[in-house]
């Protein structure tokens, strides 16, 4: 892998992480992973749950997940997909959901690398989807997938 001396001019610099939007990273040669989300879900101010919805997809991978809300473990590490309720949309405002998986490529065939995360928020003031994915160089290989995800009043 070539990377440029100045940062800037790299296809390999990941985006600043203190702009909001979704930020895809770029990893090895590939500019087709995305395998990084920075963004802001809006929340109303209600009893309702909001619930997080985590999708691996792609043949034969396999996962393992830490989520954490303001900087605490939201129970034990997930493995493979999963559904976790995070709270009330009153008691998440201002707070930061971390997300931090990391995708196995364990199905054995080398024609098929690839893996994708499906990451799905509701009970806000609309549904969040966004997909992540990627393709790793060799079988067995992983890649580590990061998602932070800013709450915030929806007006």
């Amino acid at each position: 892998m070539e990377i440029a001396e100045n940062p800037e001019q790299s296809k390999h610099h990941l985006p600043d992480a203190d702009k909001p939007g979704i930020k895809y990273g770029i990893m090895a040669e590939n500019p087709t992973n995305k395998t990084t989300i920075d963004d802001y879900y809006s929340v109303i101010r209600s009893a309702d749950p909001v619930t997080l919805k985590l999708t691996i997809g792609g043949y034969g991978q396999e996962a393992f997940s830490r989520v954490k809300l303001d900087g605490k473990n939201l129970g034990d590490d997930q493995s493979g997909s999963f559904e976790l309720e995070l709270g009330k949309g009153d008691s998440l405002i201002g707070k930061i959901l971390k997300i931090k998986t990391v995708v196995t490529d364990a199905n054995r065939n080398p024609n098929d690398n690839a893996s994708k995360l499906y990451v799905v928020l509701t009970g806000g003031s609309k549904p969040f989807s966004r997909t992540l994915e990627s393709t790793v160089d060799t079988d067995g290989d992983t890649e580590d997938y990061s998602i932070k995800i800013q709450f915030y009043e929806a007006r």
